[in-house]
């Protein structure tokens, strides 16, 4: 069960006194977290990674390609975004679900400022996703253009609604969401 195994390092040669089974690993694992030892997480969309890329310096460089930090609940879609698979987008897809980032552009915006717009971006979404199910908070990234919020959408009709209240009600203005793959179909709203 890897949602209590943050890292796995092999070490080759290594001395031991007592060895471990790969067969009473789980058992350990949950010893371990009766113990109080290791917490457990309920929720796996609220346990964030977090990461840096090198970003393009590139004014017209494709989307998330400028980003320099990040962090994210859900990696292995963000490592398939830049390596081009599509494994984990088209697992959710053939379940209904639409992974996807909210972007807009920061160009001329203080750093502050568009700091200020994705944090409010992200508590609406937040709160609304713990509220209602039709879309789901999963990270966010910033980049030397753009800012980026990643979301699960179960219900695209109700998300697009929801993005179209948000911008009525804070005025944030040229918003737009783009599947989390290279190319990938972009809404602007």
């Amino acid at each position: 069960d890897m949602a209590y195994i943050g890292e796995v390092e092999i070490v080759p040669n290594l001395e031991i006194e007592e060895a471990l089974l790969l067969t009473e690993l789980k058992a350990y694992i949950e010893d371990m977290i009766e113990e109080g030892y290791v917490p457990v997480y309920g929720d796996l969309c609220e346990v964030f990674t977090a990461y840096e890329l090198l970003p393009s310096k590139e004014r017209r460089c494709p989307l998330r390609e400028d980003i320099y930090e990040g962090k994210s609940a859900l990696m292995a879609l963000v490592h398939e975004y830049y390596t081009n698979k599509v494994g984990v987008l088209d697992e959710g897809q053939q379940l209904g679900i639409t992974y996807g980032f909210i972007f807009f552009n920061t160009e001329n915006m203080s750093k502050e400022s568009a700091l200020s717009v994705r944090n409010r971006l992200e508590d609406q979404l937040i709160k609304v996703s713990r509220e209602k199910h039709f879309v789901r908070y999963i990270g966010g990234a910033t980049g030397l253009f753009n800012s980026y919020i990643d979301c699960i959408v179960y219900d695209m009709i109700e998300f697009t609604s929801y993005m179209e209240q948000l911008i009525e009600k804070y005025g944030f203005e040229h918003l737009s969401f783009k599947l989390f793959r290279p190319g990938g179909k972009e809404i602007t709203f």
